[in-house]
């Protein structure tokens, strides 16, 4: 009797076996499959956005292109990489699905955007703020700043995340900023100042 037992756990065996085996090969068989459906998937030309999203990053847009019925558009969005600029992106920041118009993804491009390249200059001493503050005004507009910036309310993030430097200091983004309408945005900030006492 235990040897019989031992010829079924044998024949048993090597039926799981036998199966598990058809798995894997059914699953490497599927795996294939879906790689030759995503090497057909393409962007259609990816564009910049009109708009700058803060200093030096501009949003990109393109739509995926080529994604079978069978497929999920979402996922090929996520699977799918892009060149920008010469550099290539592994997958979108995030996909987009506009139901008929297709699934678009979006990436941020924070290199290579000369027109979200904002700067201060022509920094204005404009006094202590009080006497006794111990505080400085200066003041400076914001420059290379689009025009579309001001439509959208993007100034204000454009200024706040331009750097700038004066009297031998760095400063990673102004205090605060003001939109003074056909003036334009300006950086202000109040740096110490012992001299106003």
């Amino acid at each position: 009797e235990r040897e019989q037992i031992r010829r079924e756990w044998a024949r048993e065996v090597k039926e799981h076996e036998l199966i598990r085996q058809e798995w894997e090969d059914e699953l490497k068989r599927k795996h294939e499959e879906e790689d030759r459906v995503r090497a057909g998937f393409f962007w259609e030309q990816p564009r910049g956005n009109p708009q700058c999203l803060r200093h030096g990053a501009r949003g990109w847009t393109a739509r995926i292109a080529n994604v079978p019925r069978t497929y999920d558009p979402v996922t090929a969005c996520m699977e799918t990489s892009v060149e920008i600029h010469g550099v290539r992106h592994p997958s979108p920041a995030h996909c987009e699905d506009r139901g008929c118009g297709g699934v678009f993804g979006h990436w941020v491009v924070n290199y290579s955007e000369p027109m979200c390249f904002t700067h201060f200059d022509n920094f204005k001493d404009k006094g202590c703020t009080s006497p006794g503050s111990r505080r400085r005004r200066i003041e400076s507009p914001l420059e290379n700043l689009q025009p579309g910036e001001y439509a959208n309310d993007n100034w204000r993030e454009m200024c706040m995340t331009t750097g700038a430097d004066f009297r031998n200091l760095h400063f990673d983004s102004p205090g605060w900023c003001e939109n003074w309408g056909k003036y334009g945005a300006w950086g202000i900030w109040e740096i110490e100042d012992y001299g106003c006492q």
